[in-house]
């Protein structure tokens, strides 16, 4: 499923990066909410550096 994510988010797709932007906003709640340990806090500086990257690509999204 993550690689056909991937695939229409390469191809410009709006619903792709929606449904991205959920999924990864998701899994930041979770790991905020769970035992922090090392592990889970560099999976949270992944995830939050993937939602900004989404963020900063938005723009492009919309135009297509």
């Amino acid at each position: 499923m993550l690689f056909d994510l991937a695939y229409f988010l390469v191809k410009r797709k709006f619903w792709a990066w929606r449904l991205t932007f959920v999924l990864v906003g998701i899994v930041i709640v979770v790991v905020f909410f769970d035992q922090v340990g090392r592990v889970d806090l560099a999976y949270l500086a992944l995830a939050v550096m993937v939602f900004v990257l989404l963020l900063l690509a938005r723009p492009t999204f919309v135009k297509y």
